[in-house]
């Protein structure tokens, strides 16, 4: 999940929330507002750096990145990290748990 408020200028601000789920191949990367609106749903390849290319595109001021817990998760937290990325792991029920009341994870 990314959490972003928008300014009233219609741009991003400074403040975001990242929630990335894995299947497979494909990472699912969900943005949403401070209100947990969707703002941009899409998915890409489970690569440290495709994950960080989609997060400096979609949401340049990411404020955290809510990593669920997987197979991946400990390579992918080392290298988000590296690449400058605030990320924080999260158990596969919490991130779940994350998501705004009546968002459902569409990637499982």
């Amino acid at each position: 999940m990314i959490r972003l408020k928008l300014e009233a200028n219609g741009e991003y601000p400074h403040e975001a929330v990242c929630r990335i789920g894995w299947i497979a191949e494909q990472t699912a990367v969900c943005i949403i507002d401070e209100h947990g609106k969707p703002l941009w749903r899409g998915k890409c390849t489970s690569t440290p750096e495709a994950i960080a290319a989609v997060v400096n595109a979609r949401a340049p001021h990411v404020e955290r990145i809510g990593l669920e817990s997987g197979p991946l998760s400990t390579w992918h937290w080392h290298e988000l990290t590296k690449l400058g990325l605030p990320v924080i792991c999260l158990d596969a029920r919490h991130a779940k748990a994350a998501l705004s009341p009546g968002e459902q994870d569409r990637s499982q």
